[in-house]
């Protein structure tokens, strides 16, 4: 099985630790520049914002906007839920956050 890169594995632990939920826009910024952070050249980054939320329309620089054949959609908003439930934690080579602890 392939190894996935630590950097990865980080990066994945700050946006999972990240309390993005609908009405914290400064948590919703943060969590988007997480994700745009790592996003390669060759990409162009359009920002946009409605009522204190940020999106963003990522695409190679080479496409022709604003006709796409495909868009893969994402969100980066989570439900609400208890500040111990945004630590993450690694057990072995797995990454765990958001358990419900019963």
């Amino acid at each position: 099985m392939e190894t996935v890169p630590e950097w990865f594995v980080t990066l994945a632990g700050e946006l999972l630790a990240v309390p993005s939920v609908a009405d914290r826009p400064a948590d919703l910024h943060r969590a988007l520049e997480l994700v745009l952070d790592v996003t390669g050249p060759g990409f162009t980054v359009e920002r946009f914002e409605s009522g204190g939320k940020p999106s963003a329309l990522v695409y190679p620089a080479a496409a022709s906007r604003p006709r796409f054949p495909v868009i893969l959609n994402a969100h980066l908003d989570v439900v609400p839920a208890p500040p111990e439930q945004f630590v993450p934690r690694r057990e072995g080579d797995r990454l765990y956050a958001r358990v419900r602890r019963t």
